[in-house]
């Protein structure tokens, strides 16, 4: 657990006011990771949603592409939130109206909060887990690349 209480005590609920107990540096290893896969995924992605495409449709084809993967961000990020909103309801805890009021407000969650948030929480990484699995299922009926450099 990498976090501790401001007091210095080793605190891993989710109660306590918490702060990192790590140097700031240990996370700069799995950013430049994450860097490196980004570079190394957009690239082919690319390059797999144009395989077949004449050339004189290239440019479309690569604009279409960019469009939908665009789309596809902003209606992931949407399906996110609504779900963490109906997940937040069903465990009882409703929307939070927000305002200045309600700004700037911290504290301890109690501990039936706590609970029922996580567990909306949890309930809500399926969608991103289903999303993957019906990817990889799409992935399968990919048509084969027609140019001549492919070996298969």
């Amino acid at each position: 657990f990498f976090f501790q209480a401001e007091d210095g005590i080793r605190d891993t609920s989710v109660t306590g006011v918490q702060t990192c107990a790590l140097p700031i540096w240990w996370l700069v290893p799995p950013m430049v990771l994450l860097g490196i896969g980004n570079a190394f995924i957009w690239a082919p992605n690319s390059a797999t949603a144009t395989r077949n495409l004449p050339v004189h449709q290239a440019g479309a084809g690569a604009g279409v592409y960019n469009a939908t993967r665009q789309v596809g961000a902003v209606l992931g990020s949407a399906a996110i939130a609504v779900l963490i909103d109906a997940r937040l309801a069903a465990q009882g805890l409703g929307s939070v109206q927000g305002g200045p009021e309600s700004a700037g407000s911290s504290g301890p969650i109690p501990a039936p909060v706590a609970d029922a948030f996580s567990t909306a929480m949890s309930q809500t990484m399926l969608l991103p887990a289903a999303v993957l699995v019906a990817g990889l299922a799409a992935v399968i009926f990919f048509e084969r690349p027609k140019h001549a450099g492919f070996g298969g």
